[in-house]
């Protein structure tokens, strides 16, 4: 994450790159938030974020590689990494993952939790 802040002009710019989501790399984002509103803007961020790239089956949770890799910046273990995911989810896909979680509460995390490989390859973004 790039964050730059301009005073004179008093605007935040924050660049971020999506994290692998089924195999594909999202394009790098481009934001400008407003010094006024940056906390509520990236609230937004962040659960739109974690909207596109948890993903919730009968019998998986599947989370991207780099909340895996910064686990201890969310939470102190795997389990309540999972319940502040489902506290960030909008309320139907929070649901289907507590459904999970009820149905799986006697296997280990690592029986239904996928991580998601991160996908290291790089390209270019151009604009005209």
């Amino acid at each position: 994450m790039i964050l730059l802040f301009n005073a004179h002009f008093n605007y935040f710019i924050i660049c971020f790159v999506w994290l692998v989501i089924h195999d594909e790399i999202w394009p790098m984002q481009v934001r400008v938030y407003t010094a006024s509103h940056v906390e509520k803007e990236l609230e937004i961020a962040k659960r739109e974020y974690l909207q596109a790239a948890i993903g919730i089956s009968t019998s998986k949770f599947v989370i991207p590689k780099m909340l895996d890799w910064y686990l201890l910046d969310f939470a102190k273990d795997l389990e309540s990494l999972l319940d502040w995911i489902c506290l960030q989810l909008p309320s139907e896909q929070g649901k289907e993952a507590i459904k999970l979680f009820e149905k799986t509460k006697t296997e280990p995390h690592s029986q239904f939790v996928k991580i998601m490989p991160y996908k290291f390859s790089f390209r270019y973004l151009l604009s005209t």
